[in-house]
């Protein structure tokens, strides 16, 4: 460990794994991810309590927590991306492609980023998985670009309010510039950007909200999609 500006450096006490890597905090700092052994371990911050969270025969690596702290996703080795409770139970593929790797989950939580000759999101979910940049192969000439290790930018969310979002496609192709109403306790519309996504933020909570997407010479199913109560995040 060391602090923001350089000083302080200082071994990280607690850990007894050999060859401790890939160290990730958890969203409130309470706990320390990290690699050992091709195993996803846990640690809390004052250096007790490791605890292994995955036992697989795979090389397990690049621990990213949800941002509740209630989940880790991470790289299983020649399997793809996968889901686990912070407490080791419910593990659960996302992805099904060996080599996909550095998954990075949304601030809102909504989404993952990973890497797969490029750069993907997904729901987190594991569903509507989209590439957004491609690794550019220039053989025979060697004048190779990769897109490695995906970082979302965090945006500020207003405290004790909530984000609806979603996607819009097309026989599972997105449908750029389609308009989505968002009507109930609060009013408001937004546009689908390039990969089908639209997002209302600081929708307060406790209210009745409908969705309702429109696009001229679409029809679409749902026609609508309805929350009542809001309590949460919304995809």
């Amino acid at each position: 460990m060391v602090n923001a500006d350089g000083s302080g450096q200082s071994q990280f006490s607690g850990i007894t794994q050999p060859f401790p890597s890939a160290p990730a905090w958890s969203p409130d700092g309470t706990k320390l991810a990290f690699v050992s052994g091709d195993e996803i371990w846990t640690i809390n911050a004052d250096g007790t309590n490791e605890r292994r969270v995955t036992t697989n025969t795979s090389a397990d690596a690049d621990p990213a927590w949800s941002p509740d702290g209630s989940k880790i996703v991470f790289a299983k080795g020649g399997t793809g991306i996968t889901v686990i409770n912070e407490n080791g139970t419910g593990e659960t593929p996302l992805t099904g492609t060996g080599g996909d790797a550095r998954p990075a989950w949304s601030p809102d939580g909504t989404k993952i980023a990973f890497n797969r000759g490029g750069i993907y999101t997904m729901d987190a979910s594991g569903a509507n998985q989209i590439r957004i940049i491609a690794d550019v192969i220039g053989f025979p000439t060697s004048t190779d670009t990769y897109f490695n290790d995906p970082a979302w930018q965090p945006v500020a969310q207003t405290p004790n309010t909530f984000v609806i979002g979603g996607r819009v496609t097309s026989d599972g192709f997105p449908v750029s510039g389609a308009t989505v109403n968002l009507s109930g306790t609060v009013n408001a519309a937004a546009t689908t950007d390039a990969t089908g996504n639209y997002q209302f933020s600081g929708v307060p909570p406790g209210g009745n909200y409908t969705i309702s997407p429109s696009f001229a010479r679409y029809y679409f199913t749902p026609a609508n999609r309805s929350f009542n109560n809001l309590s949460s995040n919304q995809t």
